[in-house]
């Protein structure tokens, strides 16, 4: 996963699982977190959250973010 974007300067990240077996986000404050993907026994889909502020402390709206676990 990465949140990074070049048009403005971002000050803060806030990454949240919003579907699927549950994982712990390490990074869930910075532009590319990790996690451990779960063992599963059929294709998962992980769904993750994005939303980002700025130095203006403008908020942006939340981005989703599929990765499917097989």
């Amino acid at each position: 996963m990465n949140g990074v974007q070049t048009q403005s300067t971002i000050i803060s990240y806030a990454w949240t699982q919003v579907f699927g077996t549950t994982v712990m986000l390490t990074g869930a404050n910075t532009a590319t977190p990790m996690f451990t993907a779960p063992t599963v026994t059929t294709a998962t889909s992980l769904v993750f959250s994005l939303t980002v502020t700025d130095s203006t402390g403008a908020v942006s709206s939340p981005v989703t973010v599929t990765i499917t676990v097989s």
